[in-house]
């Protein structure tokens, strides 16, 4: 039985940008980035840094509705605009079919080699067909300024707390960011302001 594979958008869009930093091949390597970088120099920096910026191309996509993303219980495609944007997921043949309307300059095969960096689980979420898996190689790097993703994961916190701010704390957003991370408390929570959390979650309900 086929089943449709499917990635959280935040998931996606690391992968798939850093697999066309990659040359459009399958990213397999899962070293640390410091490692990564010590390893194979400066050019293989630069090609790094490029891919933060289609990273940055395809959530915009995604929040704009031009690269559909979907949405718990039913899976089908969410409206424009975005609200909740960590917790949607892409299913890898919108992200084909994105790659031909879009015109965008990339080969069909980049949906191929986004497919091959994931380690699928093969375990379809309760009532549907559908499959997730995580990144097989690199991890996300964490920016020093971590406020965008701060941002959408307050709001997440607030969502699901049913509009209550009583959890978007520094400490739980903070522990949420480190889990995604791989990464200490400490080591995150510097890097983005509850203050700004909170006004970003506030512009998000007008």
């Amino acid at each position: 039985m086929a089943y449709e594979r499917m990635l959280r958008t935040t998931d996606l869009c690391h992968v798939a940008a850093q697999v066309a930093a990659n040359g459009f091949s399958p990213i397999t390597e899962a070293l640390p980035f410091d490692e990564w970088l010590t390893h194979h120099g400066a050019m293989d920096n630069a090609r790094f840094m490029q891919g933060f910026s289609i990273e940055e191309y395809l959530c915009r996509c995604i929040r704009s509705g031009a690269l559909p993303a979907r949405s718990a219980p039913l899976y089908g495609i969410e409206p424009a605009p975005l609200k909740d944007f960590s917790a949607l997921f892409i299913l890898t043949r919108d992200f084909q079919a994105w790659i031909k309307t879009s015109q965008v300059q990339a080969p069909e095969s980049w949906a191929q080699a986004l497919i091959e960096s994931i380690a699928w689980d093969y375990r379809p979420i309760p009532g549907t067909q559908v499959i997730t898996g995580k990144p097989k190689g690199r991890p996300r790097v964490l920016a020093k300024d971590a406020q965008a993703e701060a941002n959408e994961i307050a709001l997440s916190i607030f969502n699901t707390a049913g509009g209550s701010m009583t959890h978007v704390t520094q400490k739980y957003i903070g522990d949420k960011l480190a889990h995604a991370y791989k990464a200490g408390y400490n080591t995150v929570k510097d890097r983005f302001k509850v203050k700004l959390c909170k006004d970003y979650i506030k512009q998000q309900k007008q």
